[in-house]
């Protein structure tokens, strides 16, 4: 987790991370209204105190501009080394036919 506090930061994807994994954003504080912006998706969103953001920081390019006022993040994210310094094995990347549904069984056997 790193705290960043009154940051403006540059488009940007993060380098630790892995795309199947989510980074999650909460920011708070004093500020007038920014955006959170993702270039490549063209979005910009509302990041307005309490707002939380879950996104792959490292598979989509982001960044935050400079605010007058008071403005700290939470960002919580996972990196690599330390699934590899635990032994846990990391996940494979989802593919859309995982997305697929698939078939529903009812429990009954027919002969």
């Amino acid at each position: 987790m790193s705290v960043m506090v009154n940051w403006a930061t540059y488009y940007h994807r993060e380098i630790n991370g892995w795309d199947p994994w989510y980074d999650m954003l909460v920011t708070m504080g004093d500020y007038p209204p920014l955006d959170f912006v993702i270039p490549m998706l063209n979005l910009q969103l509302c990041y307005n105190p309490g707002t939380i953001i879950a996104f792959s920081g490292s598979a989509l390019e982001h960044g935050v501009g400079a605010v007058d006022g008071d403005r700290a993040c939470l960002a919580y994210y996972m990196c690599a080394n330390v699934h590899q310094l635990v032994h846990v094995p990391m996940c494979q990347s989802p593919w859309m036919d995982d997305l697929l549904p698939r078939p529903v069984t009812t429990g009954e056997l027919l002969i």
